[in-house]
């Protein structure tokens, strides 16, 4: 416990490095909002912003670090704006990078579960941090991190059920989805998809029929509870259950028109701004094969899943997330992908110098791109030229046009290069901290590991 605990400090310590914590756009504003409201007012309706159209997991989660902030700010005798910034930061510096660090110690975690020999699986843990868009969301209150390590909790003790304990493996794996739906009432469909492959389990001959049976009713009793808390939650904001605050929103987005923007716009495609994540999609569609057959199985199932939210979230009509870094909301699905990335290490030991080559610039230029979200000005210049300026161009400039983008208007290098040093020497400082981490003596030992093959 204390190697994992000590990983996940180190993983801390770089975001808490790096600084520039805020509350994000609008939505993680609400957020730190509603965790007033619950401290404050002890109300889940804000007096200022009404009731908000988020799940209430997250803010929840956050009332004691707001809390933390808030009680530094009486003690300095702030006035109550400040005292509410206070406790926003203390959410933005204390509550996300703790998320983020979590999620990379489990990452890790599976990825020796899995087998994989040390010295790979903190490469591979180390690119999910700085090689996509993860770090960027480390530092700002938006709700896909948190996500993120509800579904790859999730996929972990599915994982696991296939070689041992099946029911009580998946009762672990459904109350992590029914978390991630109190998060986020979309993921009630990945919910319903789980118990699907759970119950397929015993026809592939992964679980007895008895045991597959037993886990789906807990599942659906879980998935239930969800539901009713959900709508619940609904009627105390609104009086209705079945208002969800999105009356204004909907999915008018064409399907050819959301895809393409969230995989291979400039402005939002995951090819742009996550070309390690291709990479491995890629590798899992040519070469399932070479995957262990316990993991290809659950791989395959949350293949389905991604599949069915990519469609799902590129008709919403704001499939581009707003003001954000990537294609926003296929954030929470990138651990599960990036999971496949030591397979595509082993093989790229074995290619020639061309293909090795191609696999270092790619490497390069991910962590560049988390460097050059860090260094830039982008949401300033979002603000000037599609905010409330005299002539401002449409928004949707931004995603469809390179000219626009945020990689091309970053301000000026007199102002970037001081804070791209800072991103440099944080990433050699998070790389020899693991480095020094891997050689504590009982990392060299595989005693720790589970057979799941």
């Amino acid at each position: 416990m204390r190697r994992y605990l000590a990983l996940g400090l180190i993983f801390f310590l770089a975001i808490l490095f790096l600084g520039k914590f805020s509350h994000g756009t609008m939505d993680g504003f609400q957020r730190a909002e509603v965790a007033r409201s619950l401290l404050v007012d002890h109300q889940w309706e804000s007096p200022y912003f009404g009731p908000s159209k988020y799940g209430p997991l997250q803010p929840l989660l956050m009332v004691p670090f707001y809390a933390l902030g808030y009680s530094y700010g009486l003690s300095q005798g702030a006035d109550p704006v400040s005292l509410h910034f206070s406790g926003i930061k203390s959410c933005a510096s204390l509550f996300m990078p703790l998320i983020t660090a979590t999620l990379c110690v489990l990452f890790f975690r599976i990825q020796k579960e899995m087998g994989w020999e040390t010295p790979v699986s903190l490469v591979s843990t180390a690119l999910l941090f700085l090689g996509t868009y993860f770090l960027p969301y480390s530092r700002i209150l938006f709700s896909e991190p948190l996500n993120a390590l509800l579904i790859l909790g999730s996929f972990y003790f599915f994982w696991r059920s296939l070689s041992g304990k099946f029911v009580v493996n998946n009762r672990y794996n459904f109350l992590f989805l029914t978390l991630l739906c109190l998060n986020n009432f979309i993921f009630e469909g990945y919910f319903g998809l789980m118990l699907l492959f759970v119950f397929a389990a015993s026809y592939t001959n992964r679980a007895k029929p008895g045991e597959a049976r037993r886990a789906f009713g807990e599942g659906v009793g879980l998935m239930a509870i969800s539901i009713a808390i959900s709508l619940y939650y609904n009627f105390i904001r609104y009086g209705s259950v079945w208002t969800f605050g999105y009356e204004d929103e909907g999915f008018t987005t064409p399907v050819v028109e959301g895809v393409y923007g969230l995989f291979f716009s400039f402005g939002r495609g995951l090819m742009v701004y996550s070309s390690l994540t291709i990479v491995c999609l890629l590798f899992f569609l040519f070469n399932y094969q070479k995957i262990e057959s316990k993991l290809r199985f659950c791989l395959g199932a949350f293949g389905v899943s991604f599949i069915c939210y990519v469609l799902l979230y590129c008709k919403w009509g704001t499939w581009s997330g707003g003001y954000c870094w990537g294609p926003r909301y296929l954030l929470p699905f990138l651990p599960i992908i990036h999971l496949i990335f030591p397979y595509v290490w082993k093989s790229a030991q074995k290619a020639n110098m061309w293909i090795k080559g191609l696999g270092a610039i790619l490497i390069l230029w991910a962590v560049f791109l988390n460097g050059w979200e860090y260094v830039g000005q982008w949401e300033t210049f979002q603000s000037a030229t599609f905010g409330k300026v005299a002539d401002p161009k449409p928004y949707a400039y931004t995603l469809w046009l390179p000219e626009y983008s945020f990689l091309f208007n970053n301000g000026e290098w007199k102002d970037i290069l001081p804070a791209f040093s800072k991103f440099f020497v944080m990433t050699i400082l998070l790389t020899l901290a693991l480095w020094g981490w891997a050689r504590w003596p009982e990392l060299r030992s595989d005693r720790h590991k589970i057979p799941v093959s």
